[in-house]
């Protein structure tokens, strides 16, 4: 089994007074995530993942929330607050060509046509309209839009990004 874990949600605010919790999938369906097979725990303090054991996953309207194994209260809840929830990265489906995973864009350098660099890719955040790439160079962050018109090339051999993007837009 791989020692790379990939996050595919993280647990929200507690639900209840059985010690139910919410579960926020991170950029998949519920469906998709559920397919994985086994999850991982890791709590905000610990540095460990652990293996998830029975748990209880269900939607209520259009939000989705978990039930932990022996956790019964909202007290004993609590401690999973804000807990990121993994699966082995070689339990992830392979890729069409022209796909990419985003953690395989993290720590990936940016640059454009220019030279003129945007540091590296430390998060992509979702929108609603569109995902943007945060890039942070020494103290300048730079947000640029992830999509075909302003993403050229995607280079995981090399770890580059090749923009069409300039430093003051």
């Amino acid at each position: 089994m791989s020692n790379n874990f990939i996050e595919i949600a993280k647990i929200g605010s507690t639900y209840g007074l059985d010690g139910e919790l919410r579960l926020f999938p991170i950029s998949s369906s519920i469906e998709t995530i559920l397919s994985y097979g086994q999850w991982y725990i890791k709590l905000v303090p610990d540095n460990q993942w652990q293996v998830l054991n029975d748990e209880n996953i269900y939607r209520r309207s259009n939000k989705v929330y978990i039930k932990l194994d022996g956790i019964d209260n909202v007290n004993a809840a609590q401690k999973f607050i804000n807990a990121l929830i993994s699966v082995p990265s070689d339990r992830l489906p392979l890729l069409n060509n022209g796909e990419i995973y985003w953690k395989d864009l993290i720590g990936m350098s940016v640059s454009n046509a220019g030279g003129d660099s945007f540091g590296c890719v430390v998060n992509i955040m979702e929108t609603g309209y569109n995902d943007v790439l945060v890039c942070r160079k020494d103290k300048e962050e730079y947000l640029i839009p992830y999509i075909k018109d302003y993403v050229l090339e995607e280079n995981l051999v090399s770890k580059k990004i090749l923009v069409d993007w300039q430093y003051d837009y």
